[in-house]
C-alpha cells in the first residue's frame, strides 16, 4: 500500500521539480507480466531510482547502497521495494551478503517482476558512462539458465541538465530491449565469456541513450551543453550538435531571479526553513536532489494541509482557500523563476 501512495506523491514532486521531461523509447518497454532488468547510468543517488519507479505502470524493485539501510530509514526503504547491495568500501567480509540479494533478484525475475540495477556500482556526478560491474549480467544469465521465459534488459539513459537545482530539463531515454537468452551459448561455453559479451552489449546500449556516452579529452567542453539555451533541443539533435561542436553556449545569469525566488519563499517560509536545515546536514551532495524531491512529496503536502486547517479555523473557508492557492502557486513558480539565476 505504501508503494503506490509514494509513487503518486513523488511523481507530482518530480514533475514540479523539472521544467520539462523528454521521454524517448518508452513505448518500446514491454508491458504486463514479463521479467525485466533496467540498467541505468547513476548520477544522483535515490533520484535515479525514483524517476523510473514513478513513470512505470508496474512496480519496480531496486538495488541501493547498503550503508543507508539503517534503523527506521532501512525499514522504510525495504517497504518501497529497495534492497541493499554491498560494495568493497563496505568491507570485504560483507560482499558475501550479496549472494542472498542476487538470489532474491532471481526469484523476483522468476515471478515476472522488474528490477533496476545501476551497473556502474556507485553514483558519480559525470554525464558519461563509467565501466560496468558484472553483478547485473551475473543475475541475468544465472537466472535465465533456470527460466523458460525470456529475460530482457532495458538500457536506460538519464540525462540531467542540472539535478541539484529545480527548474531544469531532464531527458529520460529507454533503449531497445536486450534478449538475455541470445547470450546463453557464450555463457554455456564459458561463464565469463557470456558475462563479458552481455556486459559489453549493456554498456553500448546505455551509451546510446546518453548525450555524452564516453569520457574524452574534450569532455569539459562538452558538458557546457547542459545550459538553458539547449533545453529546447531534442535528444537526437542535441547529441549531433555535441559531436559536431555546434551546440549553443551558456546564457548569462540574471540577479533579479534570485531576489524573486526568495520573495516566493515567504508564504512557505517555515517549511523552507526545515528543508534548508536538512540540506545543511547533508554531507553527500549526491543526495541533495533526492532530499528535495522527498520534501516535495512527504513534507510539503502535510504542511499545506496544516496551514489550510488552521486558516479555516481562524479565518474561514474563503481565506483558507486563498492562502492555500498562494502557498501552492508560489512554490510552483520557484523552479520557473530560479532557473534564470543559473546558466
Amino acid at each position: 500500500m505504501l508503494y503506490p501512495i509514494l509513487k503518486v506523491l513523488c511523481r507530482t514532486s518530480i514533475q514540479c521539480y523539472f521544467s520539462n521531461i523528454e521521454f524517448n523509447g518508452k513505448e518500446g518497454v514491454p508491458s504486463g507480466d514479463t521479467p525485466l532488468i533496467f540498467a541505468a547510468n547513476h548520477q544522483s543517488a535515490f533520484l535515479d531510482a525514483i524517476l523510473l519507479a514513478v513513470f512505470s505502470k508496474e512496480p519496480i524493485y531496486f538495488l541501493a547502497r547498503s550503508d543507508v539501510f539503517k534503523g527506521a530509514l532501512g525499514k522504510f526503504l525495504r517497504a518501497i521495494n529497495m534492497m541493499p547491495i554491498y560494495r568493497m568500501r563496505d568491507g570485504i567480509k560483507k560482499l558475501s551478503l550479496n549472494d542472498a540479494i542476487f538470489e532474491k533478484c532471481s526469484e523476483l525475475l522468476k515471478e515476472d517482476k522488474r528490477i533496476l540495477i545501476f551497473p556502474e556500482g556507485f553514483q558519480l556526478d559525470v554525464a558519461y558512462l563509467r565501466p560496468l560491474t558484472k553483478g547485473l549480467v551475473r543475475i541475468a544469465l544465472n537466472t535465465q539458465t533456470n527460466l523458460d521465459q525470456e529475460i530482457r534488459i532495458i538500457p536506460l539513459g538519464i540525462n540531467y541538465f542540472n539535478s541539484y537545482h529545480s527548474g531544469h530539463k531532464l531527458i529520460l531515454n529507454y533503449g531497445a530491449p536486450i534478449s538475455v537468452p541470445s547470450f546463453l551459448d557464450a555463457y554455456n561455453d564459458h561463464q565469463n565469456k557470456g558475462y563479458r559479451a552481455l556486459l559489453n552489449e549493456v554498456s553500448e546500449g546505455i551509451k546510446e541513450q546518453l548525450l555524452i556516452p564516453e569520457e574524452t579529452d574534450d569532455y569539459k567542453s562538452k558538458i557546457k551543453v547542459f545550459n538553458r539555451k539547449n533545453e529546447h533541443v531534442d535528444f537526437l539533435t542535441l547529441r549531433s550538435q555535441i559531436a559536431e561542436g555546434t551546440f549553443q553556449t551558456s546564457e548569462s545569469k540574471h540577479s533579479w531571479a534570485k531576489l524573486i525566488k526568495y520573495l516566493l519563499y515567504i508564504p512557505n517560509l517555515p517549511a523552507i526553513g526545515v528543508l534548508t536545515y536538512i540540506l545543511s546536514k547533508t554531507t553527500d551532495k549526491h543526495f541533495i536532489a533526492s532530499m528535495k524531491i522527498a520534501f516535495g512529496a512527504l513534507v510539503f503536502p502535510p504542511w499545506l494541509l496544516l496551514c489550510f486547517v488552521v486558516s479555516m479555523i481562524c479565518l474561514g473557508a474563503k481565506w483558507a482557500v486563498i492562502i492555500l492557492f498562494v502557498q501552492y502557486f508560489s512554490m510552483y513558480l520557484v523552479p520557473k523563476v530560479s532557473r534564470w539565476s543559473r546558466v
